[in-house]
C-alpha cells in the first residue's frame, strides 16, 4: 500500500505548486502589481441651507394636576350677555377648560396657579347649571349648581335728553334708565338709531332724519326682545 494514502476521516495538505528554477531555465512567475486603491472622501454633515423648510417640533403639553376652587364669582349673570367669572382656588392655569352647563368659557386671564378668569357665555333659559374645569390629564371637578342664570327684566326709560333736535336727523340724544346691556337699540319713531352702550343705565345714539314738527316716540329694544317706549319723547324742529 502506497505511504501517500491517507487514512479515512484525514484530511490532506494542499500541495503546494512547485516553482520552476531560473537555473533551469524556466521563467519565475511574478505576481501583477496590486492596483491602487481608489478612496471617496466623505463630506461634512453640514446643516441643510435655510431655505430647506425644517420640521416643526412637537408641542409640549403640561400635565397638570386635578383643579380646586374655593370661590367663584359672581355666582350668577344675564341670560343674554356674556359675564365676566372668576374662579380662585388652586392648579388653575391657562390651559384649565371651563364650562357653564356644558358650554365652554372663553378664558380672559389668568394669575397662576391660583386664580383664573372667564367669559361665562349666554344661554337660552335662566337657572342654575354645573361649572366644570378640568386640566390637560386631570380629572374633572365638578361643581353643581354653582352658577346661575337670570333672565333679563324690561328696560325702563327715564329721561330723554336732549328732546328735540333737528329734522336731518344726526342729533345726539342720551337715554338714561335702567336694565340696558350691549346689543340694545335705541328707536326714535320706529326707526333704528346707531346706539351706542355706556353702561346698563346709559345709551347714546343719532336720530335719524323725520318730519318737521313731528313729536315722536322713543324706545329701547334689547337683545331679548324685551322693549320700554316713551310716547312724546323728542320733537323734530325744523329751526335747528
Amino acid at each position: 500500500m502506497s505511504s501517500d494514502a491517507s487514512e479515512p476521516g484525514e484530511e490532506r495538505a494542499p500541495e503546494s505548486e512547485p516553482k520552476p528554477d531560473p537555473s533551469a531555465g524556466g521563467l519565475a512567475r511574478v505576481a501583477p502589481p496590486e492596483e491602487p486603491v481608489v478612496g471617496i472622501l466623505a463630506e461634512p454633515d453640514l446643516p441643510p441651507p435655510a431655505s430647506v423648510p425644517r420640521p416643526m417640533p412637537a408641542p409640549t403639553v403640561r400635565v397638570l394636576p386635578k383643579p380646586a376652587v374655593d370661590e367663584l364669582a359672581p355666582t350668577e349673570g344675564l341670560t343674554v350677555v356674556e359675564t365676566r367669572v372668576v374662579l380662585r382656588g388652586k392648579h388653575l392655569y391657562r390651559e384649565s377648560i371651563v364650562r357653564f352647563g356644558g358650554v365652554i368659557a372663553m378664558p380672559i386671564g389668568a394669575v397662576e396657579p391660583w386664580e383664573l378668569t372667564v367669559l361665562a357665555p349666554s344661554r337660552d333659559k335662566a337657572g342654575p347649571v354645573e361649572v366644570t374645569v378640568q386640566n390637560p390629564g386631570a380629572h374633572v371637578l365638578s361643581l353643581p349648581s354653582a352658577y346661575r342664570y337670570v333672565a333679563l327684566p324690561q328696560p325702563q326709560i327715564l329721561v330723554v335728553a336732549p328732546h328735540r333736535g333737528a329734522v336731518r336727523g344726526g342729533t345726539e340724544i342720551s337715554v338714561s334708565g335702567k336694565h340696558f346691556v350691549a346689543g340694545s337699540v335705541v328707536l326714535v319713531d320706529g326707526v333704528r338709531a346707531k346706539t351706542r352702550f355706556v353702561d346698563a343705565e346709559t345709551l347714546e345714539a343719532r336720530t335719524p332724519p323725520g318730519k318737521a314738527g313731528a313729536m315722536v316716540a322713543v324706545a329701547v329694544e334689547n337683545p331679548d326682545g324685551k322693549r320700554a317706549v316713551t310716547p312724546r319723547a323728542y320733537l323734530y324742529d325744523d329751526r335747528y
